[in-house]
């Protein structure tokens, strides 16, 4: 029986590289083609967290597979570019 393979986003560890391709459920390993996603992957979670923040100073957020751990974004006033 041919094993299952899902449409996925994950990270390698080694290059920290956002792709987007195919995973063996089972294995839990890249097949065939992966496109490197990272810049528009970060564009995009920076956007979503910029429309979290409408109207706020701070907007944070937690998973709970990550125990411990806090994702944050604040906003800061750029005066003069600095």
């Amino acid at each position: 029986m041919a094993s299952k393979t899902i449409k996925t986003m994950g990270v390698t560890p080694i290059t920290n590289t956002i792709y987007y391709g195919n995973v063996n459920e089972e294995k839990g390993l890249w097949v065939g083609e992966r496109k490197d996603v990272t810049d528009i992957a970060i564009a995009s979670v920076f956007e979503w967290f910029m429309n979290q923040m409408d109207g706020k100073e701070e907007f944070g957020i937690s998973y709970p597979d990550v125990p411990g751990f806090k994702l944050k974004m604040t906003r800061d006033e750029v005066k003069n570019g600095k």
